[in-house]
């Protein structure tokens, strides 16, 4: 992700990988947040991965899949680093 050239990299104790996407263009637009799992098991495969696109993140719960898994700041408070906040 660094050689990619994303930004503010990083990888939890649970194997979660972080990054943000910074803009390449002039005019102000907003951060593009990757949040991936690092493995696979037999239980979750990952070739029926799609992507989940949150815009404008404030904090809430990240629901996943139509089961109603979720990812929870509670759980992993570093999804707060990636709350939108309003420019000034």
């Amino acid at each position: 992700m660094i050689e990619l050239g994303l930004q503010n990299v990083s990888l939890d104790e649970n194997c979660y990988i972080m990054a943000t996407l910074p803009s390449n263009v002039d005019k102000k637009v907003p951060v593009i947040g990757f949040v991936s799992h690092m493995d696979t098991s037999p239980d979750m495969p990952g070739n029926a991965s799609t992507a989940c696109i949150i815009e404008n993140y404030q904090g809430e719960h990240v629901v996943l899949n139509e089961e109603g898994v979720t990812l929870s700041p509670k759980d992993f408070p570093e999804m707060l680093d990636y709350i939108v906040r309003p420019s000034s």
